[in-house]
């Protein structure tokens, strides 16, 4: 049975194999995935977005504390839960899972290869309505929140080249939209040169990788009209059409630095304007920076970027030791600047 979907899904799994393999079977279904090698990658990113579906493996350390803290956020209400699981697991856990909030169960490997995406197809029916609407930012249950007073509510309906509609949807609320928008804002220098660089030198391969998530965090914000030229591209780049690439480049450049201007409105402040926060923030301690760059490493070898992008934003939390400062900014920068080799060979030395 050939099962289609739409929507986008958030997988949780410490196994990267597994982690690979059921992302391969949804995205073959049509959806889109997102991936959390544990449990503070998931939280992180969650603060951020609303997913379709989440799927999460019982082998998580304390996964009762984790569907716990997702069904508390009241942004997540009526998002359906997976659990995927070996079938080993102790009764008491499962028990205790669903007591939390789980939705439904899957056993992986499921028995035949539809399985996983019928289970899917079911909860995102009865959980939306309808399956199309998956990642929409309102379940019949939950109320949202009012636009927010004075200049911020006309701000966002009035910015030339984002749909107002597709950002609220793709983002997951218009209480995230304007973190997801400070975001896209902040990094636009950055990943503009870095495209640049990638089409001068003829990496075709980083080129397709920066185009892709080009595309994804465009999409995010509701610049349709980026999102689309950055996915015309991305297939340029499958299919090396280089010609192509060169010709179109320097338009899609142009329209992305654009974004600059038209954004200022909403974030507020130009880059570099932390509001004194630095002096707030606790100190970064060792053991959460190591388990962010153990979750980096996770994502950045299977070239998710969006993730890796939300690992780094959960840093910005704490303030950096001196001898730890180069480094944090360094790694910072190889992945805003999807620079695969360059990320991977920093942490390769912690």
């Amino acid at each position: 049975m050939n099962v289609k979907l739409t929507g986008w899904a958030l997988l949780i799994d410490i196994d990267k194999k597994r982690l690979r393999a059921t992302g391969r079977e949804l995205l073959s279904c049509g959806m889109r995935v997102s991936y959390a090698p544990s449990a503070g990658t998931a939280l992180s990113f969650l603060k951020d977005h609303r997913p379709g579906i989440i799927l999460l493996h019982a082998c998580l350390e304390e996964p009762c504390s984790l569907v716990g803290a997702i069904r508390a956020d009241r942004r997540l209400d009526g998002v359906p839960l997976l659990l995927m699981t070996d079938g080993t697991e102790d009764a008491g856990l499962l028990e205790g899972l669903f007591d939390s909030g789980v939705s439904d169960l899957v056993r992986l490997p499921p028995p035949i290869p539809s399985v996983l995406c019928n289970r899917v197809r079911i909860l995102l029916g009865a959980g939306q309505g309808n399956p199309a609407t998956v990642g929409a930012p309102a379940t019949p249950g939950a109320v949202q929140p009012a636009p927010p007073a004075g200049d911020a509510a006309p701000a966002f309906h009035q910015i030339e080249g984002v749909s107002f509609d597709d950002a609220v949807k793709n983002s997951g609320g218009e209480d995230v939209l304007r973190t997801v928008m400070q975001k896209f804002y902040e990094s636009i220098d950055e990943r503009a040169g870095a495209l640049e660089g990638f089409a001068a030198a003829g990496d075709w391969k980083n080129y397709r990788i920066a185009v892709h998530s080009l595309k994804s965090s465009a999409r995010l914000i509701g610049a349709m009209e980026l999102s689309a030229g950055a996915k015309e591209l991305e297939a340029a780049a499958d299919g090396m059409r280089t010609d192509e690439i060169v010709a179109k480049t320097p338009a899609l450049l142009g329209l992305y630095r654009s974004y600059r201007q038209r954004l200022l409105p909403v974030v507020g402040h130009e880059e570099g304007d932390d509001g004194g926060k630095d002096d707030d923030r606790p100190l970064l301690p060792e053991e959460t920076l190591a388990s962010a760059c153990r979750d980096l490493r996770e994502c950045l070898e299977i070239s998710d970027f969006d993730s890796a992008d939300y690992i780094i934003a959960s840093l910005a939390e704490y303030r950096v030791a001196d001898d730890r400062r180069d480094f944090v900014a360094g790694l910072r920068k190889a992945v805003s600047d999807v620079n695969k080799k360059e990320a991977l060979e920093l942490l390769s030395g912690i």
